[in-house]
C-alpha cells in the first residue's frame, strides 16, 4: 500500500520542503541588513558614549588636575615638549637647557616640593602651580641654544606630552585630554574597520566599560601619585590595538581599509616603546610597566 505525501501545503504555511531550506523562517526582503545596521550603529553609540563618560570621570575624580608618578620623568618630558612646541627645538629628544632651569626656578624640584609626603603630593595635584611652572618656562625671552639630553628612557613620554600639547595647549590637562584623545581614535578606527562585526563591536564596547571602570580606580590608588596618563599606564592605550591585531587575526582576512587602520593606531604604540620599558607591551597588550632605574 503506498501512502501519499502531502504536496500541498495550506494556505498561509510554507511546505516541508521550505522549512528544511530555512525560506520559511526568514524576515522580508530588505529587514536583515536593516536590524544589522541598527545594532552596529547601537553598539557604535554605547562605545562613544562609555568614552565620553570615561572622560567625565576622569575630570569628576581629578585625573585632569594630576601630575602622576616621578617628577625627574616628568621634567624630561615636559621640558621636550615645551622646547619643540615654544621655541621650535625640535631635534631628537633633547630640551633646551633654559626651559629646564626655568621649571626647576618655577618650583618644579625636589628641594621645593620634596621632604614631606604629603607635601609632595599636594604639590602634584596643584594645577594652579604647576600651570604656571609651565607657563614660564614657554615664555623664555632668550632661550639660548644649549641643550640636555633626556637619557635612554621615557622617549615615548616626550613624545605624548608634545602630542597632547600641540592639541590642547601647555597646560596640566592637555596630559589627560591627550591621552583620551589617543584612546578615542583607537576606538573610532576599530569601530571604522568591524562596523559589520556585532562580536567585534560587542568587544569594543567591554573595552570601553574596561577604561570606563579603569580611570577612577588609578586615581585613587596609593601610595604613589597615580592618574591614567602616568608612565606607568600609557600602555592601557594598547587595549584597543591589541583587540584589533586579534581579531585580525581571528578572521583570517584582511581588507584594505582594516590593514590601513591597523597600521595607523600603531604609530604610538610603536613611539612609545622607544622608551627601552614599553616595546613588549605592544605585543602583550596593557600592563604595568617596571619602574627603571
Amino acid at each position: 500500500m503506498e501512502v501519499q505525501s502531502g504536496a500541498t501545503a495550506l494556505p498561509g504555511h510554507p511546505t516541508s520542503a521550505a522549512l528544511c531550506d530555512g525560506l520559511g523562517s526568514q524576515p522580508p526582503i530588505g529587514e536583515p541588513a536593516t536590524v544589522s545596521l541598527s545594532r552596529s550603529v547601537l553598539l557604535v553609540l554605547c562605545a562613544l558614549t562609555l568614552c565620553a563618560l570615561t572622560v567625565w570621570e576622569g575630570v569628576r575624580t581629578g585625573a585632569d588636575r594630576t601630575l602622576p608618578g616621578a617628577l625627574a620623568r616628568h621634567l624630561n618630558g615636559l621640558a621636550v615638549a615645551i622646547s619643540c612646541l615654544s621655541y621650535s627645538h625640535c631635534h631628537g629628544y633633547t630640551s633646551l637647557r633654559s626651559v629646564d632651569q626655568a621649571l626647576y626656578d618655577a618650583g618644579l624640584n625636589y628641594s621645593n616640593i620634596g621632604g614631606e609626603p604629603s607635601r609632595y603630593i599636594a604639590a602634584l595635584h596643584d594645577a594652579s602651580f604647576i600651570n604656571q611652572a609651565l607657563q614660564r618656562a614657554a615664555s623664555i625671552p632668550n632661550p639660548g641654544t644649549a641643550v640636555n639630553s633626556m637619557g635612554p628612557h621615557e622617549k615615548g613620554l616626550a613624545f605624548f606630552y608634545a602630542l597632547s600639547m600641540a592639541v590642547f595647549g601647555i597646560q596640566l590637562s592637555s596630559l589627560f585630554y591627550g591621552f583620551m584623545l589617543v584612546f578615542f581614535v583607537t576606538v573610532g578606527l576599530f569601530a571604522v574597520a568591524f562596523y559589520r562585526d556585532h562580536l567585534a563591536l560587542a568587544s569594543l564596547v567591554a573595552a570601553c566599560c574596561a577604561m570606563y571602570l579603569i580611570v577612577p580606580v588609578l586615581q585613587e590608588l596609593d601610595p604613589d601619585v597615580n592618574a591614567v596618563h602616568g608612565s606607568r599606564y600609557l600602555p592601557l592605550l594598547g587595549i584597543v590595538p591589541v583587540l584589533h591585531l586579534f581579531m585580525l587575526f581571528e578572521r583570517g582576512k584582511m581588507k584594505p581599509l582594516q590593514v590601513v587602520t591597523a597600521v595607523f593606531r600603531d604609530v604610538f604604540a610603536l613611539e612609545r616603546s622607544l622608551d627601552g620599558r614599553g616595546a613588549w607591551s605592544v605585543g602583550c597588550g596593557p600592563s604595568r610597566g617596571v619602574d627603571a632605574p
